[in-house]
C-alpha cells in the first residue's frame, strides 16, 4: 500500500517549520531553566507557541479548502473560513501583546563601563505593585479633584532590572542580578543612574531626582 503522507511540498514545508519552532521553544525553555539564560525578547516565550497554534489552524484550514469541490458555494465557504482565521489571528495577537507587556520585561538600554568596557543589559517591565500605583493615583486625585478617581495610565510605573548579556545578544544571564530593583513612575522625570564598582565589574543602579513612589536600587555583575 502506497503511503500518501505529506506528498504536497507545501505540507512538507509546514511540517518541518512546526518541528523547527517546537525545537526552538524547547531549547529556549531549557536554557532558561537549566542555564539561567533568558531571552531578551521575552515575548517570544508567548508568541512562538501562539505561532505554532495558528500554523496548525492554517494548515487544517488549507486541508479543508483543498477538499471542497470547486463550486460557488465552496468558494464562499473558503473565503469565510479565511476571514475567520484572520480575525482570530488579529484578536490573538492583540491579547498576546497585552499579556506579554504584563508578563515579560523589555530591553531598555545596554550600559557600558567607561574604562573596562563591561556591559549590562537593563530590562524594563510594568510595575505591578499596587501600593505604588495607589500612591500615584491618590496624589493625582488630590492635586486635581476633578480628575477621574479610577486608576489611570499615569498612575502606573516601570520596574528596572539589570543583567550581564548572554550569547549573541539574544539572551541575558538571570543570575547576574545580585540584588534589588528600581521602580520609576510612568510620568516621572526621575533618571535611572549607574555607577561602577569593584573594578567596573559591578553596576550599581539608583534613582536621581526621585518623585512620588520612585526609588529602589540594584547591583548586577557585568560580563
Amino acid at each position: 500500500m502506497k503511503l500518501h503522507f505529506f506528498q504536497r511540498t507545501g505540507d512538507k514545508i509546514v511540517f518541518w517549520c512546526l518541528i523547527g519552532l517546537t525545537a526552538v521553544i524547547l531549547i529556549a525553555s531549557a536554557l532558561h531553566r537549566f542555564a539561567g539564560l533568558a531571552l531578551v525578547h521575552g515575548e517570544l516565550y508567548l508568541f512562538l507557541p501562539m505561532l505554532i497554534v495558528y500554523t496548525l489552524l492554517g494548515w487544517g484550514l488549507s486541508a479543508i479548502i483543498r477538499r471542497l469541490k470547486k463550486t460557488a458555494v465552496s468558494s464562499v465557504v473558503a473565503v469565510v473560513l479565511v476571514l475567520v482565521m484572520l480575525v482570530v489571528g488579529v484578536i490573538g495577537l492583540s491579547y498576546g501583546s497585552v499579556a506579554a507587556s504584563f508578563s515579560f520585561p523589555q530591553k531598555y538600554v545596554t550600559v557600558t563601563s567607561p574604562d573596562a568596557g563591561h556591559k549590562l543589559v537593563v530590562m524594563r517591565g510594568l510595575d505591578l505593585n499596587e501600593e505604588r500605583i495607589e500612591q500615584r493615583r491618590a496624589a493625582r486625585v488630590a492635586a486635581d479633584p476633578e480628575a477621574p478617581a479610577e486608576v489611570a495610565a499615569e498612575d502606573w510605573g516601570y520596574v528596572y532590572t539589570a543583567y550581564a548579556p548572554g550569547p549573541l545578544g539574544l539572551f541575558y544571564r538571570v543570575k547576574t542580578l545580585l540584588d534589588g530593583e528600581v521602580h520609576i513612575g510612568y510620568g516621572s522625570k526621575a533618571e535611572l543612574m549607574v555607577e561602577w564598582e569593584d573594578d567596573e565589574t559591578v553596576g550599581h543602579f539608583y534613582v536621581k531626582n526621585p518623585e512620588l513612589a520612585d526609588g529602589g536600587e540594584m547591583r548586577a555583575r557585568a560580563a
